[in-house]
């Protein structure tokens, strides 16, 4: 056996008879002695093996480890990128509580129960989640009613019914309420019509007024009702159907039907770019495994690097666009594309516990290429960023490759954004841009594509004795 030298992870200190370490860029979550039967059970019971077998659990090897009061170290399998509920679309959110209530029926089953609902015990392979964390089971008392309900009317329901009833971009909420929103302030943001939904009057209005008539008071007072398995299952199964019944609050936005008007390409031009980008990725496909597409829209062009077998995570700030680019890949059963909502001006920022406990965007794995197209003029114009600027960050945050689109001037679509800002963006030339670019980068290649004022550029980043 070889020894470990324990590096727990910040985002991991709640359970500390489970807790995730980090070595050599593996995570690695050891058992310790208290956590010795549940885990057992676990393993024993045959729902670990359940769960595995049906995808909704990650599944694990026991390392022979030797860490002080461990009962056992396990290595799960590695998740190439790790995401957060407050970057999901809203079918993403659902898809996890989903997840997460099924996995609660299981364990039900088997004697077991999840004794927390977190929203960050799941996470997304493509567009397949699966549950995490394997020391959130424990044993059932059949006396005693879920531990983990009002967690995921937190994580779960009320940002789910604020995005279906009120507003899609209500989900970050979730970034400064790390515990979920309270449901408090759920209710009160709710419409009143919300009460007509039976699930959501009962796990979010009444719960809401339950909670705030036992603040303060003994919690013995809330378990003092006995329950029974059949009685905790018909709870669960309640939610479940209240979970299903939400549908996207159906809210028009911005871009969430980009490529289907007024996106300045022809269908000559639209298939000169698709080949353009699939040419120089396949050149590049030994060196590069993992792309970011910033500004991918309903991520149509995510899926060029995701046929090369390239793990693309596909950002966008529009909700829509990023719902309906998930529930694409959940029907093509594509397993290379996470698509995030990520606002590029705004991204997520470091936070929790001493702004350790959940990464900001960029402390994550960067991408071997970074895929910017028709997103240049919308930071220059739009946002008032500088080129310099860009350019800069860019090179920040890809470890080798940028392919960038350049959209000149006289675009259409530059045109509108220049509607009543005329003499402003002067320095915005394709010269300017070359020159902004290649202070941080080589170019490699460029295109211009036919039919329109758009140019395709792949750069390389210089490496430091260059910059």
């Amino acid at each position: 056996m070889r020894s470990l030298t324990i590096n727990p992870h910040s985002g991991s200190y709640k359970d500390p008879d489970a807790f995730v370490i980090v070595k050599d860029d593996q995570c690695f979550r050891v058992i310790t002695q208290n956590y010795s039967r549940q885990y057992t059970h676990l393993m024993e019971s045959g729902l670990y093996k359940e769960l595995v077998s049906h995808d909704l659990l990650i599944p694990h090897t026991e390392e022979d480890l030797i860490i002080s009061n461990s009962f056992k170290v396990l290595l799960p399998q590695q998740v190439p990128f790790i995401s957060y509920p407050y970057e999901w679309s809203f079918s993403e959110l659902k898809d996890a509580a989903l997840l997460t209530l099924d996995i609660q029926l299981k364990a039900l089953e088997h004697g077991m129960t999840l004794k927390d609902a977190s929203a960050f015990n799941v996470q997304f392979l493509g567009a397949d989640p699966v549950f995490i964390d394997t020391g959130s089971f424990e044993l059932l008392d059949k006396s005693r009613p879920w531990v983990a309900y009002g967690q995921f009317c937190r994580h779960f329901l009320a940002p789910l019914a604020l995005m279906s009833y009120t507003d899609l971009r209500l989900n970050t909420l979730l970034s400064v309420n790390l515990d979920g929103i309270p449901l408090d302030l759920c209710v009160k943001l709710l419409p009143y019509r919300s009460k007509f939904n039976l699930g959501l009057f009962t796990h979010l209005h009444l719960h809401a007024k339950a909670v705030k008539r036992f603040e303060g008071k003994n919690k013995e007072v809330r378990s003092a009702q006995r329950f029974t398995v059949n009685h905790l299952i018909n709870i669960i199964r309640h939610l479940r159907l209240t979970v299903e019944s939400l549908g996207s609050s159906g809210q028009k936005t911005v871009w969430d039907d980009y490529y289907s008007h007024n996106n300045n390409y022809s269908e000559k031009a639209f298939q000169a770019k698709s080949e353009w980008i699939s040419s120089q990725l396949e050149k590049r496909k030994t060196v590069v495994s993992s792309v970011w597409d910033m500004g991918a829209n309903d991520g149509t062009f995510s899926r060029i690097p995701a046929s090369k077998g390239m793990h693309v995570i596909a950002m966008d700030i529009d909700s829509n666009a990023v719902d309906v680019n998930y529930l694409r890949l959940k029907k093509d059963q594509e397993k290379h594309i996470l698509p995030l909502v990520i606002d590029l001006a705004n991204p997520s920022t470091a936070n929790g516990w001493n702004t350790q406990e959940r990464e900001s965007l960029f402390q994550r794995p960067a991408p071997d290429l970074i895929l910017a197209l028709a997103l240049v003029h919308h930071l220059v114009i739009g946002l008032n960023v500088p080129l310099q600027n860009i350019a800069s960050f860019f090179a920040q945050h890809t470890r080798t490759y940028l392919l960038i689109e350049f959209v000149a001037p006289d675009d259409s679509q530059v045109k509108k954004l220049l509607l009543n800002r005329k003499g402003q963006f002067g320095d915005y030339t394709m010269t300017a841009f070359r020159l902004a670019f290649e202070q941080y980068f080589v170019l490699e290649d460029q295109h211009h594509l036919p039919e329109t004022q758009r140019t395709l550029f792949l750069f390389r980043k210089k490496v430091n004795d260059q910059v």
